[in-house]
């Protein structure tokens, strides 16, 4: 039966796994997480949902990010799930709602392997690989927005003065009220003007 050997290196906050068999290595992968005083794991490496694996109740569970709005954190955990299902890790029918507001869970199936975590953990580090181009795509696109906003190019941009402006703006004429009765006097006004 392979061994895992967990290397935790506080420099850059991930938690190393390396799946060894007789002194070798099988996989090793890195990942953003912690481990919580109950035993779940807690993995925080995805952009909009973090990944709770709770190895008591054999479940996965998601939750999405603070600044994410539920569409978009149905979407990643949907595609995870599919993902799971694909690798054989949970059943295709195992996914439904969580107990809170736009979370999903998935119960693990039972299994004769002594580390069904560790692969799982093995799994979902590999989807969040895969995954990784999108969110760091959209970062990007962020960063570029702003940029755009708040450094546009000379042919994007116009100075203050080169503007004209025109003397009434808008349909509302200062100093006159909004009533049925002004409305026919502000229009003869404007056709004499």
């Amino acid at each position: 039966m392979p061994d895992v050997r967990i290397k935790f290196t506080p420099s850059e906050k991930r938690v190393l796994l390396k799946v060894i068999d007789e002194d070798e290595v099988l996989a090793s992968f890195k990942l953003k997480a912690k481990k919580s005083l109950d035993g779940n794991v807690i993995i925080y490496d995805h952009a909009d949902i973090d990944i709770v694996i709770m190895p008591e109740q054999k479940k996965i569970v998601t939750f999405k990010k603070d600044s994410v709005t539920g569409d978009i954190a149905y979407g990643a955990a949907d595609r995870m799930f599919k993902y799971l299902a694909s690798r054989g890790v949970i059943e295709h029918g195992a996914v439904h709602g969580g107990s809170t507001l736009n979370s999903f869970e998935a119960s693990l199936p039972e299994t004769n392997l002594a580390i069904p975590i560790k692969i799982t953990m093995l799994v979902l580090s590999k989807w969040i690989e895969k995954e990784r181009p999108y969110f760091e795509y959209g970062d990007d696109y962020e960063d570029l927005m702003q940029d755009r906003l708040l450094e546009p190019d000379d042919e994007e941009a116009t100075d203050l003065g080169d503007v004209p402006h025109d003397k009434s703006k808008g349909s509302i004429v200062p100093g006159y009220y909004r009533s049925p009765y002004w409305m026919s006097y502000i229009l003869e006004r404007k056709e004499e003007e």
